[in-house]
């Protein structure tokens, strides 16, 4: 499911996002459609795989687990701000920032070594600066501003979890 939704990035022109179902990591999706438009797609995908559901806010598309959805995205950043990185860096500065380290040690989480999990897409170099948004929003803006348009958060059972921005 997760090198399908990169794909549609391309084809639409949306930025999407992917919150991993722990229960059910790899997802096989499967179906047909003919002049299909985001929607039809979106929702054929959720119809193979009944565990996810699917949701669009401010201009982005996310990909979440019906049931157990992680509170860490949730996390309200007060003020962040990356100047000239690529959208692998700016998710390591964001994942650094006090009330992120607080929700990771209030949920007993551990971060995956991104360079463990994937082969990062350096991207382009950009700056933003976003105040009040979720760590969900936060992820579409750098996913979105680096041109990437795509980010993925995986958490395992054992309490570990990282976000890149490939399905790699």
């Amino acid at each position: 499911m997760a090198f399908f939704l990169e794909h549609l990035t391309g084809i639409f022109g949306v930025t999407i996002g992917l919150e991993v179902n722990p229960q059910q990591p790899k997802s096989k999706v499967g179906f047909y459609l003919r002049d299909p438009t985001l929607p039809d797609v979106l929702n054929a995908i959720v119809k193979s795989a009944p565990s996810y559901r699917w949701r669009e806010g401010d201009g982005f598309i996310e990909v979440l687990p019906l049931e157990g959805s992680s509170p860490l995205l949730d996390t309200i950043i007060t003020n962040f701000r990356v100047n000239d990185v690529d959208q692998a860096e700016a998710i390591s500065q964001l994942m650094n920032l006090p009330e992120v380290q607080a929700g990771i040690r209030a949920m007993s989480l551990n971060r995956r070594d991104p360079s463990s999990t994937s082969t990062e897409k350096k991207g382009e170099k950009f700056s933003m600066s976003l105040e009040g948004a979720t760590m969900r929003q936060a992820l579409h803006k750098i996913a979105k501003e680096s041109g990437g348009r795509f980010w993925i958060f995986r958490r395992d059972k054992d309490g570990f979890f990282s976000i890149s921005n490939s399905p790699r």
